[in-house]
Parts: C-alpha cells; sequence; structure tokens
C-alpha cells in the first residue's frame, strides 16, 4: 500500500468535506520518478454564485501544479490543459486524479495537521 501524504495548508477546523484541512500541498513522484508539487483548496460554493463550479457542492481549486524543475511557476506547460480542472473536493477525488491525470500510483491520501507532516521530502 502506498499512501501520500499531503500537508494541511489551511485550517483544519475549517469545512473541508471530509478531507481534513481547507487546503492541502504536497510533493511526490510520479511512476517516471518525476517530482510534482500539488496544491488545491476546497470551498463551500455559494448558492447564489453562477461561475465554472456550477454543480458542485465543495469544488476545488488548484493553486500550484508544477514538476519541481519548474518551482518558479504555479503550472509546469504539461499540466496547463489540466490547471482549471474542477472537482468536487473529497479525498477520492484527490486520489484519482493523482493517480490518472499525474501518472502516479497511490492507493491512499493522508492529511496531516499541526505540523504532522515530515516535509516535501518524496516517498
Amino acid at each position: 500500500m502506498k499512501t501520500l501524504f499531503f500537508e494541511g495548508a489551511g485550517w483544519d477546523k475549517a469545512e473541508s468535506n471530509g478531507v481534513g484541512n481547507c487546503r492541502i500541498r504536497a510533493t511526490f513522484k510520479d511512476k517516471k520518478g518525476r517530482k510534482i508539487y500539488f496544491e488545491l483548496r476546497g470551498f463551500e460554493r455559494p448558492k447564489h454564485c453562477i461561475t465554472a463550479q456550477e454543480g458542485f457542492v465543495f469544488p476545488w481549486w488548484i493553486s500550484h501544479l508544477f514538476y519541481l524543475k519548474d518551482k518558479d511557476k504555479h503550472y509546469s506547460d504539461e499540466f496547463l490543459s489540466i490547471d482549471r480542472t474542477i472537482k468536487e473536493y473529497t479525498i477520492e477525488n484527490i486520489l484519482n486524479f493523482v493517480n490518472t491525470e499525474l501518472n502516479c500510483n497511490y492507493s491512499a491520501i493522508i492529511v496531516c495537521n499541526d505540523g504532522e507532516y515530515s516535509g516535501f521530502d518524496c516517498q
């Protein structure tokens, strides 16, 4: 079982749709050994808001998605086509996105809060 650890970068008491923190980030390796930085947040969509998030109760917003070699960018060129992908902010959707869109093979996600995270070392 290969677990992906995210650092809780927001507030763990905020509504997070079961994820464990309203903002999470991680650095990890894909199947080819490339190091990826991924940061996203979830938020409750206002009911009166008509945007791309319509149809989602608790959508996510990807703020950073890049290979570490491109750390001066918010998005690596390879990810520009998926940078505005909107999904419901859930552990299952995050795990599925990491595995299918980012070419990884993780079986679980754990969100660590309050200094539990061991840093940005790749596992």
